[in-house]
């Protein structure tokens, strides 16, 4: 869901969404640069962009911080895989 404001857009995600697309842009952003995936980003822009979702995405999830973090992760894309 995305609540637009004079000031902004704020996206609302469920824990699994949140914690999915967390691991998604972090392997995007920091375990590899921008060179590293040719056509993926058209722009640098693109790439800013998903790296500040990602670090506002680092503020609010405790998961990646648990020992557990595999598990959970995996747990979360089983939920959010629709079904055959």
């Amino acid at each position: 869901m995305v609540h637009v404001t004079s000031s902004g857009y704020s996206v609302r995600l469920s824990p699994d969404q949140a914690l999915v697309l967390y691991d998604f842009a972090h392997r995007l952003i920091l375990d590899q640069d921008i060179e590293h995936h040719p056509g993926l980003f058209v722009d640098r822009g693109e790439w800013h962009a998903l790296s500040a979702l990602l670090a506002n995405l680092e503020t609010q999830l405790p998961d990646m911080f648990r020992p557990d973090y595999v598990e959970r992760l995996r747990a979360a894309r089983d939920r959010l895989r629709p079904s055959d």
